[in-house]
């Protein structure tokens, strides 16, 4: 601490000394001859007084800040001397000064000013900046009405404050820009409009002072609220009429250029020979012409758009453009894909047959390839009308209104058939049909399977319901038989597959490893062989082939799942839960009022 004590007080007794001054020069790219700088920098030195300096007397521009200058003085010979600054010292008095007629910029900011004096001595002061300091009162700044060239003025942070203060600075000859924040002053009320309109040369006040605030301003001074306000009002409706006067003007120009062109082809035409008088003819009338021809072009474009059917075609054609496809599966935060990403993807149907008129109710029926188990209508909602004893609904004939079939998921409404003169448009040619995608085969065999067993399973817990109401036994459900697995056939349960998912992807696909892993999880069986690296590999197959992310060892048969392993009794084991498709759509045929809270 007595070392640094030395250096800090060794750094504030460094004296100003010629040797100083020239070797600040020649660091900071100067001269070592004193008068040929022009700009000093001694800023953050340590100095405490300010002397030889009576060789530069070429100076411009002079750096004092963060010193410790306590007055101002050795200036008076500095002549051309253009910007001072001399921030961040101890300054408490201003003097020292005169002599600077040419003195632009002056800085005096964070000192330890009360008062201004020796300012009116300067003519050419432009610039003042007293910002943080201890200017308390109109008298402390009384000075600045003698600076006849000040045009800014910064009096941030000070203690100034009163009405007076608005008088006193609107005596400042030429001042436009000045900074009062951090002031008493700004509490006044309206204190901004007051100061705008007291001084017609402001121009910035804390923020740029623009034409329409300045006219409500001086009709607040003069009329009040009211006055302001109409004085907007006025403003906007003057810079509309201007806006209008200038576009007018564009097109009157415009319109004379295209004249005065026009002109010099006729008289080219007419004062030409008579090659030039036919070539200038002929491209008046060829560009007269095709100025008609593309205008009536576009006429009939529009026109056939939207006759007849054009509109709805237009309005097809925008929807199934934006119709959205689902997303693909997202991994989690440590970039791994959760268990429950590996289940049956939602179907979407690839085709749709709509038939719109009376006609062609028998000759092209609404289907689709999923709604085609319960197309006869009884198959899942169809016998509700018999066992509750309502009237079924009558079936459509020639003479009926026309089928409004239900679209499916995702895809736009298509356009109407209405009655109209116009003539239908040609047949469009057939497209030839898409290569078949045996992978994509498979998975829509293995979804109608799932859908068929999932129907099946609902239609038998609605009538297990319905004979539990009246008192009997529903009769057994036919169901296809299951095919009996292979001797020694591994059943994987939910936690075996969360398990081996784990750590295929830890493994980066190591059978071994993940067969040791899963055979710890397996529940010991007398019935049931361990896992081994092959049952691993065929079971990620699996997962990945029901998952729609098969691979070339994908198996085409649906997962093979333990349905002891778990699950709930009443609702399925999680090997129902992945065979019941997710998201599937409604069906044509299917009835949508089906109590589905009795079916849980």
């Amino acid at each position: 601490q007595r070392s640094r004590s030395a250096f800090v007080s060794a750094i504030m007794a460094c004296p100003m000394t010629p040797e100083a001054l020239v070797k600040s020069c020649q660091e900071n790219d100067g001269y070592e001859t004193p008068e040929l700088n022009d700009q000093l920098y001694l800023h953050f030195k340590g100095y405490q007084r300010i002397e030889n300096l009576e060789p530069y007397t070429q100076l411009k521009a002079l750096w004092l800040e963060s010193n410790g200058l306590h007055v101002l003085e050795g200036l008076s010979h500095l002549a051309e001397l253009r910007c001072l600054y001399v921030q961040q010292n101890l300054i408490a008095k201003v003097q020292g000064l005169d002599g600077l007629n040419k003195l632009r910029v002056l800085d005096l900011s964070q000192n330890r000013l009360t008062h201004l004096e020796g300012l009116a001595g300067l003519p050419s002061l432009e610039t003042l900046n007293v910002s943080k300091n201890s200017l308390a009162s109109p008298d402390a700044v009384r000075e600045l009405v003698g600076c006849p060239a000040l045009a800014t003025l910064d009096l941030t942070n000070n203690q100034l404050g009163g009405d007076e203060m608005i008088g006193l600075l609107s005596s400042v000859p030429k001042l436009a820009s000045i900074n009062v924040a951090g002031n008493p002053l700004m509490s006044i009320p309206k204190i901004r409009k007051k100061m705008i309109a007291a001084m017609p040369r402001l121009a910035y006040m804390d923020r740029p002072v623009f034409e329409a605030e300045r006219l409500a301003a001086e009709a607040f001074a003069t009329g009040g609220t009211e006055a302001e306000q109409q004085a907007r009002d006025d403003f906007r409706e003057r810079n509309r009429q201007k806006e209008k006067a200038d576009r007018k003007a564009f097109r009157d120009w415009q319109a004379q250029k295209r004249a005065e062109a026009l002109q010099r082809q006729r008289d080219r035409a007419a004062n030409g020979t008579d090659e030039e008088k036919t070539a200038a003819r002929s491209a008046l009338e060829a560009a007269a012409k095709q100025r008609d021809e593309r205008a009536q072009a576009d006429a009939e474009a529009e026109r056939a758009s939207v006759e007849g059917s054009g509109v709805a075609k237009l309005a097809h054609k925008f929807w199934a453009a934006n119709a959205t496809e689902p997303l693909p599966p997202v991994p989690n935060m440590f970039g791994q894909m959760e268990a429950s990403e590996f289940r049956a993807p939602s179907v979407e149907p690839t085709e749709q047959a709509v038939t719109v008129g009376a006609h062609a109710h028998a000759d092209a029926p609404v289907a689709t390839e999923l709604s085609a188990p319960a197309a006869d209508g009884k198959e899942d909602g169809g016998s509700r009308f018999e066992e509750e004893g309502e009237e079924e609904p009558p079936m459509p004939t020639e003479e009926a209104a026309p089928v409004a079939a239900k679209p499916a998921a995702a895809m736009p409404p298509p356009p109407s058939t209405t009655t109209s003169t116009t003539p239908p448009p040609p047949p469009a040619v057939e497209a030839p049909p898409p290569p078949v995608n045996a992978e994509e085969e498979a998975r829509k065999q293995r979804v109608s399977s799932s859908l068929e067993i999932y129907r099946a399973q609902r239609k038998a817990q609605e009538e297990a319901r319905k004979a539990e109401a009246r008192g009997t036994t529903a009769p057994p459900v036919a169901t296809a038989p299951a095919a009996p697995p292979p001797a020694q056939q591994i059943y994987f349960s939910m936690e075996m597959d969360m398990k081996l998912a784990e750590l295929w992807r830890k493994t980066n696909g190591d059978t071994s490893a993940c067969a040791a892993a899963v055979r710890e999880v397996q529940a010991p069986s007398e019935s049931m062989a361990a896992v081994s690296a092959e049952d691993c590999h065929r079971r990620w197959s699996e997962l990945n082939a029901f998952g729609g992310e098969g691979d070339a060892g994908a198996v085409d048969s649906a997962p093979v799942v333990n349905p002891d392993a778990s699950g709930d009794p009443e609702h399925g084991s999680w090997a129902e839960s992945l065979r019941a498709p997710a998201n599937l759509p409604v069906a044509v045929g299917e009835h949508e009022d089906t109590d589905f809270d009795a079916l849980d």
